[in-house]
């Protein structure tokens, strides 16, 4: 990227062509198997990459507080005796028991550590590490798809470690999203290797990370069930354990928890606003659906891998669900393939690169070009859209800053804190500056920084905010641009 001569999507480059290089000029060598030497060196240096962009971007103030906060709550709450309760969840400018939003209970196996030392470092540390565990799956995926080709291995691995998708939730520290691109892999690997032991605990476990896994572990199922006649008893299981988990989730454990509709079928307020509305809306409207469909993120994401995973059937079928869901949706950020939404994606695209080209190997007469186009693709992948992983500086000033500010609010009843400095600031009486009401409660001191992110302010609105309250209340101001201001 210009200006930045070290950015490692410039390194990404350099990369890619050399791989290239070496398909076209030693084929032999390119497919040799890697050393132990080599793997652990993938494995060491991948790590570190993705748990320096996870622990730098804390540091340095750039992780969405909202987000990561949200499920930083849950643990301690339920550490403490509060189940899943999150006091910063935006939908709703309030706190809510998180686990009625999304079915994220494999979180609950984190607990025991927020117990035993309540600090954010568990996530931002865990985060990158349990999307990094997904190269592990991927060299067995490689390996059933091509045999010991270590070429072909470490370009899946730079597909899988250098997109900008996963380079989104390893950037963010940790959202329950993290956990999906490792365990869908694990899932396919059961499945090719017809491992139930293997893929029956992956299923329940993305089940139990979000609820829409329901709808994508079916679909793939389905499909498995066109290509893999013989295997339609599992495929069914499948379905059968996937429809009755959606149906309990929905049904039962979300009103109970939550006491009230999610909020976010507003993402697709654009066909309706309840569940049957919008089926009824997208029925009825099909040339809006397409439409939406067209003008969606879904080029960016699958044209570099030149739409090779819609050949695989599994893989489409197992896809199609996320890009139904994120291509007619009304929310921006959904309907472009932003952020985390398409990190359901990454697994089954991948996968239906190498099933492909499993099925091309088989071939009779198999075609240097399609191995080629292959490889292409999974180098191509990483080098599209913004959010690669990227280490960016720490000011260690603005750090200095931040013990003096949990100083000036030690002892307050309640301490209303811009969301990105939320989660610097331990577990004390704190409330997410969403919005100027939260800083207008009496007996609220409020602690703000100009200089960081304002997630969910209007353009302007936060300066405004600052400087009336600059103008009606005390003010320290703190090294690193901190204001910590008095009550209303």
């Amino acid at each position: 990227m210009v200006g930045e001569p070290l950015a490692f999507r410039n390194l990404q480059y350099g990369l890619s062509a050399l791989a290239l290089a070496g398909w076209l000029f030693d084929r032999a060598g390119w497919a040799t198997p890697l050393s132990r030497g080599a793997w652990l060196a993938v494995l060491v240096a991948s790590l570190l990459w993705c748990e320096a962009t996870s622990l730098s971007r804390f540091l340095a103030f750039q992780v969405n507080g909202v987000d990561f906060s949200t499920f930083d709550w849950m643990l301690v709450n339920t550490a403490r005796g509060h189940f899943g309760y999150s006091p910063i969840y935006s939908a709703t400018r309030s706190g809510v028991n998180h686990f009625g939003v999304h079915s994220s209970f494999l979180l609950l196996a984190l607990v025991p550590l927020e117990a035993l030392a309540p600090s954010p470092l568990w996530l931002v540390l865990l985060g990158p590490l349990a999307v990094w565990a997904g190269v592990f799956p991927l060299r067995r995926l490689v390996r059933w798809s091509s045999g010991e080709h270590g070429g072909l291995l470490l370009a899946a691995i730079l597909a899988f470690v250098a997109n900008a998708w996963v380079g989104r939730l390893v950037s963010q520290a940790f959202r329950i999203e993290s956990l999906v691109p490792a365990l869908s892999l694990w899932f396919l690997v059961g499945w090719v290797e017809r491992r139930p032991a293997w893929w029956a605990p992956a299923a329940v476990a993305l089940l139990l990370t979000k609820e829409d896994a329901a709808l994508f572990l079916a679909a793939f199922a389905a499909g498995a069930a066109l290509v893999e006649r013989p295997r339609w008893r599992g495929a069914v299981a499948l379905v059968v354990g996937c429809a009755g988990w959606l149906v309990l989730y929905t049904r039962v454990l979300q009103p109970l928890l939550l006491g009230r509709p999610p909020t976010y079928l507003g993402f697709w307020s654009e066909f309706g606003d309840t569940l049957p509305a919008v089926v009824a809306g997208q029925l009825t409207h099909p040339l809006l659906v397409l439409r939406k469909l067209l003008s969606s993120g879904l080029w960016m994401f699958f044209l570099p891998l030149a739409a090779l995973p819609w050949a695989s059937p599994r893989a489409a079928a197992a896809m199609a669900p996320t890009v139904w869901l994120l291509g007619t949706a009304t929310y921006d950020l959904m309907h472009a393939f932003e952020n985390y939404y398409p990190a359901p994606l990454v697994a089954f695209a991948l996968f239906g690169v190498l099933d492909v080209l499993r099925r091309w190997r088989a071939a009779a007469e198999p075609a240097r070009w399609r191995e080629g186009l292959a490889l292409a693709a999974l180098l191509a992948f990483p080098l599209v859209a913004g959010g690669y992983c990227k280490v960016v500086p720490v000011d260690w000033s603005r750090r200095e800053g931040l013990a003096q500010v949990r100083e000036a609010i030690a002892g307050a009843p309640r301490v209303c804190v811009q969301t990105a400095i939320f989660p610097h600031l331990g577990y004390g009486p704190l409330e997410p500056l969403l919005d100027p009401a939260c800083a207008d409660v009496p007996g609220t001191l409020t602690v703000a920084n100009p200089g960081l992110a304002t997630w969910f302010w209007a353009p302007g609105e936060f300066d405004a905010a600052i400087a009336r309250w600059r103008a009606s209340r005390a003010v320290r101001e703190l090294p690193g641009g901190f204001l910590v201001f008095g009550p209303p």
